[in-house]
């Protein structure tokens, strides 16, 4: 398990303002957009490397544009 996947979790289970800090939404509205945008961002694994899964790129994009 990656920092991304215990980072997450953990904001999601109990820290609702870290979370919301985060990624500048709430958990609702992150599945809500990720929903409409994970198959234009979602890609294959490959023999060589595993892809990011669309979570991932979703919440770090959001961090990255939150961040200035």
């Amino acid at each position: 398990m990656g920092v991304y996947t215990s980072l997450m979790r953990e904001l999601e289970a109990g820290d609702a303002p870290g979370y919301r800090n985060f990624v500048r939404m709430n958990t609702v509205s992150f599945q809500l957009l990720l929903d409409k945008v994970k198959p234009s961002i979602q890609r294959q694994d490959t023999r060589m490397r595993l892809a990011i899964p669309a979570e991932e790129r979703l919440a770090l994009t959001l961090r990255f544009l939150a961040s200035g």
